[in-house]
């Protein structure tokens, strides 16, 4: 289980010569967790770890230390147990649907039809269903199978759609329901892989990396990324369907094809809005980054025999989950206090260390968090 989130779990403590401020001057946290418990494996089952979902709130890890069998040693310790418990915005357990998840994760989809920016990401362990929350399995079976995407009507009425399809269709009903014509939706994707960004939209053969710039607002975008407009669902999967191929993918002791990099599918709303009194009219921006992370591993897990590429990939990928992890424990934790004057301290957020929390990041971000 991450130890970031949000909720009770902001509890570390300040630096030196500060205190929290009191919980009725802290702000909204900016960041919710949700945490999806999938049931275990068969040959996940002998490892001794049971989770629990208490409150819907709380997750409960019993995990068993040591080997405890009849013909032990007298010199080998027995067996420990170990109970780990974390709180979250949301848990949901294994009995869960994604249309459970979609519940949990749609109030950032309205803030991005109101103009501000949000983030949907899966964050766990390769293996635990991150790309199931997200796509499906249908979605999934058309782009592992590199067959043409399911029609929208089809998806639409399969109950097992990941949380992709159900903002694609909700953004697109939602303006059609409005009568709002002018509304233009486009969409980009692209994958972040071993620190460098690359569009998905692109033949991969022969694909430079793309850099990342800064505008003189402070407004953060990638250079020479495809951006494609979309007149419908349908469009926006063909699109989905045809960058997920261009993803880099490896066999790995937990998954047959574990995705190497981050992916990011982000679908920008662009909506004509009346000025403030009627004075005159203006284009109000917002966009929904879905990102599919890729699964973190322990270095042990393959030994010495870890290929060179292999071992490469797995210190980029944790090392920019490490600094998510940290963006998301700073902006989680209420403000610090000032010993001195009593003014809030302001926290560093450590966006730039990655080109994961450079480039997808944002304010208003909602976490879907898989776990075994």
């Amino acid at each position: 289980t991450s130890a970031s989130g949000g909720g009770k779990m902001a509890a570390a403590s300040g630096g030196a010569g500060q205190r929290r401020a009191p919980a009725e001057e802290r702000p909204t946290v900016p960041v919710s967790v949700v945490v999806r418990v999938r049931p275990s494996l068969p040959h996940e089952a002998p490892h001794g770890h049971c989770t629990r979902v208490a409150d819907g709130r709380r997750v409960v890890l019993s995990t068993s230390v040591g080997q405890a069998s009849a013909d032990a040693k007298p010199h080998q310790q027995p067996q420990r147990s170990q109970v780990v418990e974390c709180t979250y915005d949301k848990v949901l357990d294994m009995m869960a649907s994604q249309e459970d998840v979609w519940h949990a994760v749609a109030p950032s989809v309205e803030k991005a039809l109101d103009g501000y920016n949000a983030t949907l990401f899966t964050y766990g362990m390769t293996g635990t269903g991150k790309t199931f929350s997200m796509l499906g399995p249908r979605l999934m079976e058309a782009a592992f199978d590199q067959r043409s995407a399911p029609s929208p009507a089809a998806l639409a009425a399969d109950h097992q759609r990941g949380i992709v399809p159900r903002v694609v269709q909700h953004l697109f009903e939602k303006l059609a329901s409005g009568g709002d014509s002018q509304a233009v939706i486009s969409v980009s994707y692209m994958q972040i892989y071993r620190e460098r960004c690359y569009d998905l939209l692109r033949p991969a053969a022969g694909a430079d990396p793309l850099r990342v710039r800064e505008e003189q607002g402070g407004n953060v975008y990638v250079e020479g990324l495809t951006e494609a407009v979309v007149h419908s669902a349908e469009a926006c999967y063909e699109h989905l369907l045809y960058g997920f191929s261009n993803v880099a993918f490896r066999s790995t002791a937990f998954n047959e094809q574990s995705s190497r990099s981050h992916s990011m599918l982000t679908l920008t709303i662009q909506r004509p809005a009346a000025g403030a009194g009627g004075r005159g009219s203006f284009v109000r921006k917002s966009k929904i980054h879905l990102v599919d992370l890729a699964g973190n591993e322990r270095w042990d897990t393959f030994g010495p025999a870890m290929e060179r590429t292999h071992a490469r990939e797995l210190v980029a990928i944790n090392r920019s989950l490490h600094t998510l992890g940290a963006c998301v424990q700073a902006l989680s934790q209420p403000p610090a206090l000032s010993k001195k004057d009593g003014r809030q301290v302001q926290q560093h957020v450590p966006y730039r260390d990655s080109a994961l929390t450079l480039t997808g990041f944002c304010e208003q971000a909602r976490v879907v968090h898989t776990k075994a």
